[in-house]
């Protein structure tokens, strides 16, 4: 598999699992969290529910979809780890020269 295709892969899967954290953070934030809040008569936690899915699966997803974008990450990081070795070169202009012909690719 090509680097660029894997790099889109990982960029792609990394932006639907912000995603999906970012909508499930604000659902248990605002919904969730307020109906605890509300002190609802014999409710106790995980027990509420939004559109259908109970509290805890709410929370659940929100924390695996979490997980699964750090991994991304530390992926999207490892493979450009070669322009990320040469960026404070890049600003600074005094470079040493074999660092500046290994950075030119």
């Amino acid at each position: 598999m090509r680097r660029t295709t894997l790099n889109a892969i990982v960029d792609t899967i990394a932006f639907f699992s912000f995603l999906v954290a970012a909508i499930t953070g604000i659902v248990i934030w605002l919904y969730l969290l307020s109906a605890e809040k509300s002190l609802v008569a014999g409710a106790r936690f995980g027990q509420y529910a939004f559109l259908g899915i109970a509290q805890h699966t709410w929370v659940d997803v929100h924390t695996y979809s979490g997980l699964l974008f750090i991994a991304l990450v530390v992926l999207h990081l490892a493979l450009h780890w070669g322009y990320l070795k040469c960026l404070p070169g890049r600003f600074i202009r005094r470079v040493r020269k074999e660092r500046a012909t290994e950075c030119e690719t």
